[in-house]
């Protein structure tokens, strides 16, 4: 805490710029974060996720040390804070941040082959190209596995990113829950697996699939 004593000549005053908060924590919940600091005076709350710019977020009143945010799954999500009063605010205390998902589950180095893929690939309709897989147009519902990706009941966070250039649609999940793409560009879906294989499966599409994403989501 900085005290400034000002004299006017006629009485005088002290100027007291509040100290930077100490002890920012931050916890996962249920949809977000929650986040706690030790301060006696107002707090403002700044935040961004992964490689953003930080934002502010909140305001929070004197004597309040805890506030709950909820987000959108994202890598990491940083935080940081400073306090307020009527003389100004006080530095930010360090940044904290927080891993709101897990490890990327697709091998992203061998995903569009055979060494990621367990059952008939590459062949008709999906073949490599590149780094990408090929869909050719097919009539019925055609898939390929990769075994022992998903882990039941936890939730995850796909992804998958394609060029359609006709058809219906592509798949990417298991046999229950999924993310569907039906326009160029990136999907993504929250999922809860409710079995261990993932499944790519196309019915009536033509497309490259270009980029495919798994993690699990670690909020409870």
């Amino acid at each position: 805490m900085l005290g400034l004593r000002a004299n006017t000549g006629i009485s005088s005053f002290s100027v007291v710029i509040p100290s930077v908060p100490t002890g920012l924590t931050l916890s996962l919940i249920s949809g977000g974060v929650k986040i706690d600091w030790v301060s006696a005076d107002s707090i403002e709350i700044w935040g961004k996720s992964d490689s953003d710019t930080y934002a502010f977020l909140y305001l929070i009143s004197a004597g309040v040390t805890t506030k709950s945010e909820a987000v959108t799954p994202v890598d990491l999500r940083y935080y940081k804070v400073r306090a307020k009063n009527i003389y100004g605010y006080s530095d930010f205390c360090a940044e904290q941040s927080i891993a709101l998902l897990g490890a990327e589950k697709i091998n992203q180095s061998t995903w569009y082959t055979s060494t990621w893929w367990n059952s008939r690939f590459p062949d008709p309709p999906f073949t490599t190209v590149g780094s990408t897989i090929a869909v050719v147009n097919t009539a019925n519902d055609q898939c390929i596995r990769a075994t022992a990706t998903f882990i039941v009941g936890k939730k995850y966070k796909i992804s998958i990113t394609h060029t359609r250039a006709g058809g219906t649609f592509c798949r990417l999940g298991d046999d229950t829950v999924y993310v569907q793409t039906t326009v160029t560009g990136t999907q993504t879906a929250t999922v809860v697996a409710t079995s261990t294989i993932m499944r790519l499966s196309a019915t009536a599409y033509v497309g490259s699939i270009t980029g495919m994403s798994c993690k699990e989501i670690l909020m409870p």
